[in-house]
């Protein structure tokens, strides 16, 4: 409709921008239950964590409103970690799609914004033996009743939102073998820390993930 619709001078713009919303919305809705639900084994290969997040913030920044900016931070040096890409994907597109909502919302009403200077800051460490890949923006921060069940699956503040995405992201982080962290200060921003072992997690069977 967009297509055809488009330059025929129809005042149907806003209706087709509701649309394509309402479509993400579902599909976000969509991803988030699998994300929560699934349970199949991962495929985790050793590779350069640094240099993939790389790619992965590189094509998350273009979907993201113009206002926000992200930092990069990264201090893997090359280190090989173990993950599996398609699911750990999934769970820094979830941190990063939660920090530029808190941020800015839809992004389309900078009268709206948390703060007039919205930044994502994306770092990566080795630590306690793992990596750790941190992200955090400076927003308003999570209130302590909100974090007090921020992990607890279908509790959500926000109007459409499912409740699953934090849990899904633990979930995730679970199956790596690692943890997600989470901490805030009202007004301070909010932080994510995923922790992630330097090897390859292991099945209930004593194998290697494959």
């Amino acid at each position: 409709m967009e297509r055809k619709l488009k330059g025929k001078g129809l005042d149907v713009d806003v209706q087709l921008d509701r649309i394509n919303k309402g479509v993400i919305r579902c599909d976000n809705i969509i991803t988030q239950l699998l994300d929560f639900s699934r349970t199949r084994q991962l495929n985790c290969q050793p590779a350069d964590l640094d240099q993939w997040l790389l790619q992965v913030l590189d094509e998350e920044a273009k979907k993201l409103p113009a206002a926000i900016t992200i930092t990069c931070d990264l201090g893997l040096e090359a280190q090989q970690v173990p993950f599996d890409p398609s699911r750990l994907q999934r769970a820094i597109v979830n941190l990063i799609t939660n920090a530029s909502e808190a941020l800015v919302g839809q992004g389309d009403d900078s009268s709206k914004f948390a703060r007039p200077d919205p930044n994502i800051t994306v770092s990566t460490r080795l630590r306690d033996g793992g990596a750790v890949v941190t992200v955090a923006d400076n927003g308003p921060g999570i209130p302590p009743e909100v974090l007090a069940r921020i992990r607890e699956p279908l509790f959500t503040t926000k109007s459409f939102g499912t409740g699953l995405g934090v849990p899904a992201i633990e979930n995730i982080a679970t199956q790596h073998g690692g943890r997600l962290d989470i901490s805030s200060i009202p007004g301070q921003g909010a932080v994510f820390t995923l922790w992630l072992p330097l090897v390859t997690p292991r099945r209930e069977d004593g194998e290697a993930a494959a």
